[in-house]
C-alpha cells in the first residue's frame, strides 16, 4: 500500500518551500502532497486569522479522506481547524503546534519556542497550556518578522532565530527548542550546529513540518486510526 498524506497549507498563499519539503519527503510507498484553502486569510499572525482559515481547512481534510488520503497534517503552528477536522473525519489529523510540543517535552526536560510575531506569543503561551506542557516550558521569545517577509529574508530570520535559540539555552535553560512558525522550514539544523559550536551541546531544534509529516507517516504504518 502506498501511504497518501496530504499537507493542508490553512492560506490562500502558496509557499514554494513547503511543496519542495513535501517533494523531499516522498520515498517508494509514501506520497505526500500539499493544497492550499481557497477561502480564508493570505498569512496567519492572529486568533481572527485562524478562525477565518479553519472553513475551508477542514473542508480540504474532509476532500482528502473522501480521495483515500490516509492522514492529514495542517501547515499551521496555531492548528487552525484541528479539533473540528478531527470530528469530520476518521483519518489521523496532525497539527504542528501539538506534535512539536509533546515532542519536546518528550525530548527534554524544558524547552523554549522561537515564533515569528509578538502576536503569536499568547497564542502559542495558550496551546502550551491546553497541551498540558507548560511545566516544561522555559520561554517563548518572537523575533519580529512579518509572516510574508520569511521567504525573502530567510538569511536575516535565521540569524535572529540562531540569536533567540542561543538566548533561550544560555539564559532560560532550555534544553530543547521549537521553531514557532511552520514557515521556518529548512533552517533546523543550521540552528543546530550554531547551538553547538557556541555552548558544545547537541540541542535539538524542532522543525515543525518535517516532524509532523513524518509522524504522520508512522501513525499509518502503525495504523493509528479510528477506521474499522
Amino acid at each position: 500500500m502506498t501511504i497518501r498524506v496530504r499537507v493542508v497549507t490553512p492560506i490562500t498563499t502558496r509557499d514554494e518551500r513547503t511543496h519542495a519539503l513535501a517533494r523531499e519527503l516522498c520515498s517508494p510507498g509514501v506520497q505526500i502532497d500539499v493544497v492550499e484553502i481557497s477561502r480564508g486569510p493570505a498569512f496567519i499572525e492572529t486568533a481572527d486569522d485562524e478562525a477565518r482559515a479553519e472553513p475551508d481547512t477542514v473542508r480540504q481534510i474532509v476532500e482528502a479522506e473522501r480521495a483515500g488520503v490516509h492522514a492529514a497534517v495542517i501547515d499551521c503552528m496555531g492548528d487552525p481547524g484541528l479539533e473540528a477536522a478531527r470530528k469530520a473525519v476518521s483519518i489521523p489529523v496532525l497539527g504542528p503546534c501539538q506534535v512539536s510540543l509533546h515532542t519536546a517535552a518528550m525530548l527534554g526536560e524544558r524547552f523554549s519556542i522561537v515564533t515569528v510575531q509578538p502576536s503569536t506569543v499568547a497564542l502559542l503561551e495558550e496551546r502550551v497550556e491546553r497541551h498540558g506542557v507548560s511545566g516544561q516550558l522555559a520561554s517563548v521569545s518572537s523575533i519580529d518578522v512579518p509572516v510574508l517577509e520569511l521567504e525573502t529574508n530567510m538569511e536575516r530570520v535565521q540569524a535572529l532565530l540562531c540569536e533567540h535559540a542561543l538566548r533561550a539555552v544560555r539564559e532560560k535553560g532550555a534544553d530543547v527548542v521549537v521553531l514557532g512558525c511552520t514557515g521556518f522550514l529548512g533552517v533546523a539544523e543550521a540552528i543546530g550546529r550554531h547551538l553547538r559550536d557556541h555552548t558544545g551541546e547537541q540541542v535539538p531544534v524542532i522543525d515543525p513540518m518535517r516532524l509532523s509529516i513524518l509522524t504522520a507517516v508512522t501513525w499509518v504504518r502503525a495504523r493509528l486510526s479510528r477506521h474499522a
